[in-house]
């Protein structure tokens, strides 16, 4: 288990929740349907560099 899947290991994250958080290079387009955790993982995505320092 790498570093990434460590900080952010949750029954909520699937695979491409956890693409989308740990991606670091250029820009990240979510596109998901109502209720799908969109918020949730943009909010993680801000937090995850700084989890990282």
């Amino acid at each position: 288990m790498n570093l990434s899947s460590t900080l952010f290991a949750s029954a909520d994250l699937a695979a491409e929740k956890l693409e989308a958080i740990t991606t670091t290079e250029g820009l990240l387009l979510i596109i998901a349907g109502p209720g799908s955790g969109k918020t949730r993982t943009l909010v993680k995505r801000i937090l995850y560099p700084r989890k990282l320092v």
